[in-house]
């Protein structure tokens, strides 16, 4: 298990896609097809597959920039045609609102390209406001 710079990158790379509007990073680094699996924050966002893809691409080509996302703490290794990572974020909305998101990524190595295959973005809340009566 090596660290990686490059899927550093690609962890950074990620989040500039969808807040900037780079779908062309979507079609070179995430995985097209029937495995692929991303994990959002809002409960509805379990998406997969070809559909996940494309709700992904579409993301990324309608961002306007309104959306900053910071990370620090990103990490990434690899062993030979697997990677992973994580990062902690911190979005911020025009109006100046802020949410503290944690997030994870494992990466394939197809022909030679990096390809997300799993990411999982999560805001973290304290157990007591996790858990209900009900």
């Amino acid at each position: 298990m090596q660290p990686s710079t490059e899927l550093c990158d690609l962890i950074s790379g990620y989040f500039r896609s969808f807040t900037t509007g780079d779908s062309d990073w979507v079609e070179r680094h995430v995985l097209n097809g029937g495995k692929l699996r991303l994990i959002g924050t809002n409960a509805e966002e379990w998406l997969n597959g070809t559909d996940g893809f494309e709700t992904f691409l579409h993301e990324a080509a309608n961002a306007t920039g309104a959306l900053k996302a910071t990370l620090s703490d990103i990490e990434a290794f690899s062993e030979g045609e697997v990677g992973w990572g994580a990062a902690l974020v911190r979005f911020e909305l025009p109006s100046g609102l802020t949410a503290r998101a944690r997030f994870s990524v494992v990466f394939v190595s197809i022909d030679g390209t990096w390809k997300m295959v799993s990411s999982h973005t999560s805001i973290p809340v304290p157990d007591e406001d996790a858990f209900s009566a009900g």
